[in-house]
């Protein structure tokens, strides 16, 4: 799963995940995979070993940074 969290004026919300099961399996799950992510304007989109697995359009997110967190 994969969960995207959005930072607005010092508090944190967390827009639906992604289902991740199509590329990610048991089978490759502790094996290295490629992400990439695109940031156009409001809209966000994820890849995963080369699969688009979200797009995400939000105009509070026009401008700004972004970063990335493990768990």
């Amino acid at each position: 799963m994969r969960r995207p969290h959005v930072q607005a004026n010092g508090a944190f919300s967390t827009p639906a995940g992604s289902d991740l099961s199509p590329v990610v399996t048991p089978a490759n799950a502790t094996a290295p995979h490629h992400r990439r992510v695109t940031a156009a304007g409001s809209t966000f989109s994820t890849w995963v070993d080369g699969t688009l697995v979200s797009t995400l359009t939000n105009a509070a997110l026009a401008s700004g940074t972004i970063g990335f967190r493990t768990s």
